[in-house]
């Protein structure tokens, strides 16, 4: 009978009962002696092994177990979800998500009680750790393991590898400074995620609700305008009596959806204002950093409806505005909208999303432009002597008219441009290799070729000395895992 496991000197007479061993109170002393003579490990002095190396003889060995990815970090266990809380414990301001914090490994244990496990090297019943091929198998999951904490990202080298979308919206190179590694983008798309309600900033737990009274409203106004004032939003000037006419959403299970993005930008701008972890800032004037702190004000402290002040606060980034950055230059990228965009269409891995993906997200903007500019109307129709007719036609050609600089105009251009490119677009996408060869991005995915074995392109200089194992031959095994291939989206990336 082998019971595979360690126990400490205290524990082991009331574990060998459990083996149905009759241990009489005579051969306690005895048994004690016997700990003395062969000097047995006292409680809280045995260490664990060193990650991934041999077994440890005697010892059961757990097969599909879990390693913390992060670096440094000896952690390991043999539930997924236990991993998830440890990282969630420890590790929460790094950038890593699902599968990408974690290894699958090998583990042991000494005692079960309590369970500190260590990875070890998935060695077969057969195979030596100390030959070629154990070496190279143990190379390739260190170097993987220093790879991929890396965090590296594989950013275009060249103007053919830069999708079209990008040549025309040029959000790559706008956050080229926030996206150099992924924990840089980690932080910077945090801007737009939401946090748990209980460790939600104070106020940020209401803002969703905001946002979609503030939609409700919307609707409510539009339900209740005369036909020609919502023509006025699909087409301004009219110059005939048959253009369509702006509808608003009647289902709320759509106004819940739409309302999410500009959820997301608000959050986004509002956690520059109140402390991010990133440097990134938006171009807010005075004004618009005075109209933010309020509505934080009143996000913490009021329990009133403030949709009147979320407008006032997401308004001016919907509207037409001023092109000139801080230095009275133009620049697109003084539009707070635009840096929306770019943050928002961001991917984890560093890519951004591809236009069969956008498209939405422009429609929901270019509907969000249009109920703000029949609100800040309304809101402003004694202006008009209460005509509430002249009150949109004059926001409406001020902001949502054709020719004229302005985030609504610019959207209905990517929009267009987005559209034609998924309705033509027959050709696998961008395939491209970073220079090193170990990171591989398809379309919107980057794949890095060093994570496992099973995706190993080769290896750099001499991995047996960086195993301390000078002179021994530079090419991996001939019986080395088999070449790997990639599929995404129906198409096949084969590398022999």
């Amino acid at each position: 009978m082998e019971c595979k496991s360690a126990w400490a000197r205290e524990a082991i007479i009331t574990h060998v009962k459990g083996h149905g061993i009759k241990v009489k109170k005579t051969d306690v002393p005895e048994l004690t002696k016997l700990f003395e003579e062969y000097n047995t490990i006292k409680p809280g002095t045995l260490t664990t092994p060193k990650p991934d190396q041999p077994p440890v003889e005697g010892l059961a060995i757990w097969d599909e177990a879990f390693a913390c990815a992060a670096n440094n970090c000896t952690y390991c266990c043999r539930m997924q979800s236990s991993l998830h809380q440890h990282w969630n414990d420890c590790h929460k301001d790094l950038p890593a998500t699902g599968i990408y914090r974690f290894f699958q490994k090998p583990v042991q244990t000494f005692c079960l009680v309590p369970k500190r496990y260590f990875s070890v090297l998935p060695i077969g019943p057969n195979e030596d750790p100390t030959t070629p091929l154990g070496l190279y198998k143990r190379y390739l999951q260190e170097e993987g393991t220093r790879h991929r904490n890396a965090l590296t990202t594989n950013p275009p080298t060249h103007v053919k590898e830069v999708p079209p979308l990008l040549q025309v919206t040029n959000w790559h190179q706008h956050l080229a400074e926030y996206t150099k590694d992924k924990t840089s983008i980690h932080h910077l798309c945090s801007l737009m995620k939401f946090s748990n309600p209980k460790n939600s900033r104070p106020g940020f737990d209401r803002l969703g609700e905001v946002v979609f009274s503030y939609l409700k409203n919307i609707r409510k106004k539009a339900n209740e305008a005369h036909i020609g004032i919502n023509c006025l939003l699909m087409e301004c000037p009219r110059t005939t009596q048959n253009g369509p006419y702006w509808r608003p959403h009647a289902s709320n299970e759509t106004l819940k959806d739409y309302s999410s993005l500009l959820h997301h930008f608000a959050h986004a701008i509002l956690s520059t204002l109140a402390g991010a972890s990133t440097s990134y800032q938006f171009p807010l004037s005075p004004e618009d950093q005075a109209r933010g702190t309020k509505l934080l004000e009143l996000l913490t402290s009021s329990q009133e409806d403030i949709t009147q002040s979320f407008h006032e606060f997401i308004s001016p980034f919907l509207f037409a505005g001023t092109s000139l950055d801080s230095t009275g230059k133009y620049s697109k990228w003084a539009s707070v909208l635009e840096c929306c965009l770019a943050i928002y269409c961001l991917n984890d891995d560093g890519t951004f999303r591809k236009p069969q993906y956008v498209t939405q997200v422009f429609a929901k903007v270019v509907y969000h432009c249009r109920g703000a500019t029949l609100y800040e109307a309304l809101e402003n129709i004694d202006t008009f002597n209460g005509d509430p007719y002249k009150a949109v036609e004059h926001y409406a050609t001020k902001h949502l008219r054709p020719g004229i600089l302005s985030p609504y105009n610019a959207v209905i251009d990517y929009q267009r441009f987005a559209t034609s490119l998924v309705l033509s677009s027959s050709s696998p996408p961008v395939t491209r290799v970073s220079r090193d060869g170990t990171l591989i991005t398809h379309a919107d995915k980057t794949l890095s070729t060093l994570q496992s074995p099973t995706y190993s392109l080769g290896v750099p200089e001499s991995p047996w000395e960086s195993l301390g194992v000078p002179g021994s031959p530079w090419e991996a095994p001939r019986d080395s895992d088999n070449p790997w291939k990639l599929l995404v989206n129906s198409y096949s990336l084969e590398i022999p």
